[in-house]
């Protein structure tokens, strides 16, 4: 008997992930479509399987002006705040959950879906104490092969 993980992960290798390769690519499409099947959302373990394997992702820069503005927000200092107000106002979505996949004292790696469907990889770095969105990428999947 072939086991459903080994064939829902040999069919992650064959399926096309696509992520956006610019902001104005994600800020342009279709923000109420959802870009990922939507029993994929429901499947948190195969979510999770799927999303630690994105390893395209767009950069994030900041000017050192930016940089002086958030440390003077006390906001910044608490990473769900931080990744909360990025989603929102870079990428013109809601949070519907996020997830820490890998932390350490100075990154996060976090799972975010958004209230129209859409799930992301973004990657949080703590500068000079407070969270930056350092980098992020989109997981664009339709199928969903596991019944």
């Amino acid at each position: 008997m072939i086991n459903s993980r080994f064939v829902f992960l040999l069919l992650i290798g064959l399926s096309v992930l696509t992520l956006s390769c610019s902001v104005n690519n994600i800020q342009n499409s279709d923000s109420t479509s959802p870009l990922v099947h939507p029993e994929l959302l429901i499947d948190r373990d195969s979510l999770i399987d799927v999303v630690e394997q994105m390893d395209n992702f767009i950069a994030v820069d900041y000017t050192t002006e930016q940089i002086k503005n958030r440390e003077n927000d006390e906001s910044y200092k608490d990473y769900g705040i931080v990744v909360k107000k990025y989603v929102q106002n870079e990428l013109k979505q809601e949070v519907d959950t996020f997830q820490t996949l890998k932390h350490t004292d100075e990154s996060r790696w976090l799972l975010v879906t958004t209230d129209v469907g859409r799930v992301y990889k973004i990657q949080l770095v703590k500068q000079n104490n407070i969270w930056l969105v350092n980098a992020y990428g989109e997981l664009r999947w339709k199928t969903y092969p596991i019944k």
